[in-house]
């Protein structure tokens, strides 16, 4: 009888004298009341709604509905006017739902923090009228002042609205637990032992002691299941007397449907299942626990919790010596142990003297629910040894912990380095916004100095009332700063004056908004402090990213109208992108209108109309750094040929307007689809570089002819090649184009190719596409796959400019169907080809010749290898014939165990003789996270270095493991 003392001495101690609420406060952005009729008055600070009539609350986790109301609502300090404390009286049919959890009885009480600006009240009928003398009023504050009473003794703060349970009468007794189980639970507890014994409870209610292996199951409405074992239990039951047992052979059934709680020990396994999408399942593993099946609320000791996160399926796995389950997915606990390990020492983990967890919604409902966390006295551990400390944290487990990421290595031009990534919110110990993740980096670099930056994402929308048309935005912004004393080296020359201690870095906004009747508007802002810090810092984005620019961009498009307005100008006066590196110059727009219409139909779907409308101011906006000063030193290194500018640059705006008017007529001539177009273009200049203002007529006139021919061969067979039967499918297609202008484009500014460096050419493009088509997958899977596929296209032009204009002269030509005037007038032909040898061998294949010179520009041969889930890997060659380049490219990867994985890549010139690029890595799984070292060469630019990653796995998010010029934010 002694363990049946403590079951009844840890209900008293772990569960009664608690508070049954959350230690930590959590504001709700909303309380949402919805009623026919409702009477508001002012006590003080206070603000007292009385509903009489059927009323409705929603929180931001938490539904009410009741027949009759009565709300307080309440500044939490003079100081804090922002934050409300809403405490609320339900009264007739009350109910109380919190996630899964559903509470009901008569009366019920609940308290929640919520934002001032997020109350709200939908009530028709609504009138200032103090209501204090009424009963409903008067047994409100009855109710308010026992629940006071209730809860003096609890701590300060209440996390969420979690209700105490129903209050019986006008009894002042603190309920030890509820007297009746709660009416949104009556699903019964089947239970199953070896022995069974009745008692009397200290409280007059029969207790069941069970020994000899416990099983506990109750099966919900929800469909939800909850399965509890142990070595003993003790279950606490509504009933008075056996007599209330009515049928002796019906007992245990009896029994099972008036369980309100059990107290268990012994190897004790809780496993909850629920049958709702997004939401993971849940064990938890302890030596004692309390489980109360009326409000899913537990107390355990030596307690392990296993769940699921659902962005990345991982494993959670909490530890503590003391838990308490407030709620299905909600615990509190002293001495939590955070990790993805199952291992009984994880070698990475988050310890806390005190810890809150919780699933919450996610912001995207396809991902399910997310796990958000409070904890104080946060220690990150290495196999239980505390290598770092933070006074407190807190966040989602999705977005991760304090720590998301470190890395450390040596690196050409950087020396040895340490990166860091942290969480912002999480490191100051609060919770973040759903839509708002940031995150900081401090790293340091023995050749360059220190550096930080500050990184974020957010998100957001909703639906209009009337139309119900979604208002969404997303954005993002990162920056970067490093206080350098080092000396930029991009593999050209040595950059001058370069040296030296300086400030250097970058910063960049971008924010894109969709507003109702189909609008969407973008915003982009950037700063970078020198010609070089990005391509030596973050060359990827420099390469491939954004112009950190200033630029305002608006669209209306409806069908197949579309209107824009943009404005776009850098006030950095520097080439921020590698696409305008050969320009040194980006052009501005201040501004540009456009007006475009796509696919008319007119004269009874026989004609199409296209046009294009354009009206901008234009300038030139030349980098204000030298070429010397960004390493190059013409003609010996050169940024390259331009594109845009090549008629002269101008420092003044120069007024564009231009319009594009296409018809096009698509007829059937037999199994022959033609269609013949014509066009006019029009483009007025205010400046020229002769200084004149000249005015640009073009027209021109086409026809494209397309068929398709196709043939099926049954009989066709192979098990070597994988072919199940054989359908070849040819378009050949003709595209026929003739065009002239007043103005040469040698005349005008070239500020875009496809406006201001059109040709008035001729063409002709003969192209056929081929795919030979079978069936792959076996019996009761075959599935249709482009076996093997061949694009041939030969494009000639008549009226073609002077070679100086066209450079590189060698270089492959190519015709544009879509805007034939802005193709690249050089005869070519090109080819390209796929050939799926089977689902997991790809080979690849291309080639362009130039006609006019009898030469091949490029050829590129490559094969994609898959063999099973351990290796994948890719072979192949590129010729470039201008650059005089025939590189041949190795890239594999290959999982040697479930715990190693190694990763290599190889390029070699043989035209030049060379090494090109080498990198090689090696993975490691651990249980908690992954180790990466890698080394990588690059003959190109001259970086040469290694690194070393640490993964967490599920608790955040790393740095990438690649070299330093291809790290990301």
């Amino acid at each position: 009888m002694g363990w049946r003392c403590v079951a009844i001495l840890l209900l008293w101690m772990g569960i009664f004298a608690a508070p049954l609420h959350a230690q930590i406060p959590v504001t709700n952005d909303k309380l949402q009341l919805t009623s026919k009729v409702a009477s508001t008055w002012t006590e003080g600070r206070t603000t007292v709604i009385l509903v009489d009539g059927e009323v409705n609350i929603e929180l931001d986790r938490i539904k009410m509905s009741a027949k009759q109301a009565v709300i307080w609502i309440t500044p939490v300090s003079i100081r804090n006017l922002e934050i409300q404390e809403a405490q609320i009286a339900l009264f007739g049919d009350a109910k109380i739902q919190q996630g899964s959890a559903i509470r009901s009885g008569e009366p019920l009480f609940a308290s929640a923090q919520v934002r001032g600006d997020g109350i709200l009240i939908h009530a028709p009928d609504r009138n200032a009228h103090d209501a204090s003398d009424t009963p409903l009023y008067k047994q409100a504050l009855a109710l308010r002042a026992l629940q006071g009473a209730a809860t003096r003794q609890a701590d300060e703060g209440a996390a969420d609205v979690i209700p105490i349970g129903p209050i019986a009468g006008s009894t002042t007794r603190p309920q030890t637990r509820p007297a009746k189980r709660p009416n949104g639970s009556n699903e019964p507890v089947e239970f199953f032992s070896g022995h069974l014994e009745t008692v009397q409870a200290d409280d007059g209610t029969i207790a069941a002691v069970l020994t000899g292996g416990v099983q506990l199951i109750q099966r919900r409405e929800t469909g939800d299941y909850i399965e509890l074992q142990a070595d003993r239990a003790v279950l606490f039951t509504s009933l008075h007397s056996l007599k209330d047992l009515t049928d002796p052979q019906q007992r245990n059934k009896q029994m099972s449907q008036s369980i309100i709680g059990a107290y268990l020990e012994g190897d004790v396994r809780i496993h909850y299942t629920p049958n709702r999408k997004g939401v993971g399942e849940q064990r938890l593993n302890t030596d004692k626990v309390y489980y109360e099946f009326g409000t899913d609320r537990a107390v355990m000791t030596m307690a392990i919790v296993h769940t699921v996160e659902p962005a990345h399926q991982t494993t959670i796995v909490a530890r503590a010596k003391l838990m308490r389950q407030l709620s299905i997915g909600e615990y509190r606990a002293d001495h939590m142990q955070l990790s993805t390990s199952s291992f009984a020492v994880p070698s990475i983990s988050i310890a806390a003297d005190r810890m809150y967890l919780r699933e919450e919604p996610n912001s995207n409902p396809l991902i399910g629910n997310e796990v958000a966390y409070q904890g104080q006295g946060i220690t990150f551990q290495a196999f239980d040894v505390p290598f770092f400390w933070m006074p407190a944290s807190s966040g989602t487990l999705q977005k991760g912990l304090p720590l998301r990421a470190l890395e450390f290595g040596d690196a050409h031009d950087f020396g040895y380095f340490g990166k860091t990534e942290w969480g912002l919110f999480e490191t100051l110990g609060t919770l973040p916004p759903r839509d708002l993740d940031v995150n900081y980096r401090v790293d340091y670099f023995s050749e360059r100095g220190p550096a930080a930056g500050l990184n974020g994402a957010y998100g957001g929308g909703f639906l209009t009332d009337t139309a119900k048309t979604p208002w969404d935005f997303t954005g993002d912004f990162h920056s970067y700063f490093v206080y350098d004393q080092g000396t930029d080296d991009l593999g050209r020359l040595p950059i001058p004056n370069s040296g030296g201690e300086r400030l250097r870095g970058e910063a960049l906004w971008e924010h894109q908004h969709f507003f109702p009747d189909h609008w969407s508007a973008q915003v982009r802002a950037g700063w970078v402090s020198d010609a070089t810090f990005l391509e030596q810092w973050f060359r990827r984005d420099f390469e491939q990213g954004p112009p950190h620019n200033e630029m305002a961009y608006i669209k209306h498009q409806d069908q197949t109208e579309t209107f824009s307005a943009d404005v776009e100008w850098q006030p950095n006066r520097l080439v921020t992108t590698s696409g305008q590196q050969q320009e040194q110059f980006e052009v501005e727009r201040l501004p540009e209108f456009r007006y475009d219409q796509i696919g008319v139909p007119l004269a009874k779907n026989n004609l199409t109309f296209f046009s294009q409308n354009e009206a901008a101011g234009l300038r030139f906006q030349v980098s204000r750094s030298s070429l010397q000063a960004q390493g190059f030193n013409p003609p010996t290194v050169s940024p390259g040929l331009p594109a845009l500018g090549t008629t002269g640059i101008d420092n003044d705006i120069t007024w564009r307007g231009d319009t594009r008017q296409e018809i096009d007529w698509p007829m059937s001539v037999g199994p022959i689809r033609v269609v013949p177009y014509v066009f006019g273009r029009y483009t007025q200049y205010s400046n020229s570089p002769t200084g004149s203002t000249p005015a640009r007529f073009f027209a021109g006139a086409g026809t494209r002819m397309t068929t398709e021919i196709w043939k099926t061969d049954p009989t066709a067979r192979s098990d070597l090649f994988d072919i199940h039967q054989l359908r070849h499918v040819i378009e050949p297609e003709v595209n026929l184009f003739t065009s002239a202008t007043n103005i040469d484009n040698t005349q005008v500014f070239i500020y875009d190719q496809a406006i201001d460096k059109i040709n008035d050419v001729s063409a002709a493009q003969f192209a056929l596409h081929q795919r030979w088509q079978t069936k792959r997958g076996g019996p009761g899977e075959w599935r249709s796959v482009d076996a093997f596929s061949l694009n041939v296209d030969v494009d000639f032009f008549a009226n073609k400019p002077p070679k100086s204009v066209r450079e590189p002269v060698n270089f492959r030509g190519i015709y544009l169907p879509y805007m034939p005037e802005a193709s690249t007038p050089r005869d070519a032909i090109n080819a390209d080809a796929a050939w799926r040898v089977s689902d997991n061998t790809v080979v690849l294949a291309d080639t362009a010749y130039n006609i006019d010179k009898r030469e091949v520009d490029t050829i590129g041969l490559g094969v994609l290898l898959r063999r099973g889930e351990r290796l994948s890997a890719f072979i192949g060659n590129r010729y470039l014939a201008d650059l005089d380049s025939n590189i041949t490219s190795i890239a594999m990867n290959y999982e040697l165990t479930s715990k190693y994985t190694i990763a290599f890549g190889q390029q070699f010139d043989f035209s030049q003789g060379q090494n090109v690029q080498s990198n090689v890595s090696i993975q490691r799984h651990f249980d908690t996270f992954i180790f990466s070292a890698t080394y990588y060469f690059d003959e190109i630019t001259g970086e040469n270095g290694f690194s070393v990653n640490l993964y967490p796995i599920g608790l955040g998010q790393a740095l990438d493991t690649g070299s330093l010029q291809t790290f990301r934010r």
